[in-house]
């Protein structure tokens, strides 16, 4: 195990949006405001308005994301997964808004969207697999994430590294003691 730094600034933060417009989930909002709004949260509704009408270009992002995968691919190189926390907070408040001003985690301004994120750098990188498991409950029950990456295209090893974790730490509800167990199979009966 290593701690490593991957430099990556807000920018990624900055840019993804213009990804996301882009691919086929922006698409996909930008169709439904037009046809049905009414299936669309109200957070959609108004990332949409923002979206028409303008255009981006796709360059800078795929500029972006070769500079990304140049300096992952050198982090990467001697290692065969690179795990980080899903969040970098155990959980943000359930009506959290994307529109929220004034956004604070520990009396930081962050971005409301992606200042607590730490899964949309990787899904820039989609040649390189990334998985989000469970890793147990912070200190105020909270259920807590971890997201493994690999190599890309080698979503085998990711699957393992996920797999060992799990058999080493157990199943995620195990560790809450508070609550009742889940039944492993449905004719087994609550404890």
């Amino acid at each position: 195990t290593q701690e490593v730094k991957l430099d990556w600034s807000e920018e990624i933060d900055v840019i993804v949006g213009d990804w996301y417009k882009s691919a086929p989930f922006g698409q996909m909002i930008l169709r439904a405001a037009r046809k049905t709004p009414d299936l669309l949260s109200s957070d959609l509704q108004r990332l949409a308005k923002l979206w028409q009408g303008t255009s981006s270009s796709i360059a800078p992002v795929l500029e972006l994301i070769g500079r990304m995968s140049e300096r992952f691919s050198a982090v990467m190189e001697g290692f065969d997964a690179f795990m980080c926390p899903t969040m970098s907070v155990p959980a943000v408040p359930a009506a959290q808004s994307m529109w929220d001003d004034d956004f604070r985690i520990e009396g930081k301004r962050v971005d409301p969207e992606y200042g607590y994120s730490m899964t949309h750098q990787f899904n820039l990188l989609g040649n390189c697999p990334a998985i989000s498991i469970p890793s147990g409950l912070s200190s105020s029950g909270v259920p807590t994430g971890l997201q493994i990456v690999g190599r890309p295209f080698d979503d085998l090893t990711v699957i393992r590294t996920a797999w060992a974790f799990e058999t080493a730490t157990g199943p995620w509800y195990a560790h809450d003691r508070a609550r009742p167990r889940l039944p492993l199979n449905v004719n087994q009966p609550t404890q």
